[in-house]
C-alpha cells in the first residue's frame, strides 16, 4: 500500500498578517500583557546599588560607575540607599559582585581576624 506524501505548508502561513496585527493591537492595550512586558524589560536592566552614609552627589556617581566601567551602559539603573551606620566609606553591589569599602565593614572584618 503507498502512502500518499502530503505536502505540509508551514504553520505561519495560515495566519494573516491582518489577523496578526489585530492580535497585537489587542495586546498592547491588555494592561495584564504590558504589565508582564514591563517586567521582562526590568529584568533586562542592569541594577548597581550603592550605599553610603550620606546622599552622593551625581558627580560621585558618576565617579563610581566610570572606575566599575559601568558608565556606558545604558540599561544601568543605580539605587541609592544612604545608610548611616557605615560611618565613612561606601559599599557597592553588581549582579554576584559585592564590594565593602566602609568603615563598619572593615572594622568587621579587624575583628572577625582578631577572634580567629
Amino acid at each position: 500500500m503507498k502512502q500518499k506524501i502530503h505536502d505540509k505548508k508551514p504553520q505561519n502561513e495560515n495566519i494573516a498578517p491582518s489577523r496578526l496585527e489585530a492580535q497585537m493591537e489587542k495586546l498592547a492595550k491588555n494592561p495584564v500583557f504590558l504589565k508582564k512586558m514591563e517586567n521582562v524589560v526590568r529584568r533586562e536592566e542592569q541594577l548597581l546599588t550603592i550605599s553610603s552614609p550620606y546622599i552622593l552627589s551625581a558627580e560621585e556617581i558618576q565617579e563610581i560607575k566610570q572606575r566599575l566601567n559601568l558608565d556606558t551602559l545604558a540599561s544601568l539603573r543605580v539605587r541609592k540607599i544612604v545608610d548611616p551606620a557605615l560611618l565613612l566609606g561606601i559599599v557597592v553591589k553588581y549582579k554576584d559582585y559585592y564590594f565593602d569599602y566602609s568603615l563598619k565593614g572593615q572594622l568587621a572584618r579587624l575583628f572577625e581576624s582578631l577572634e580567629a
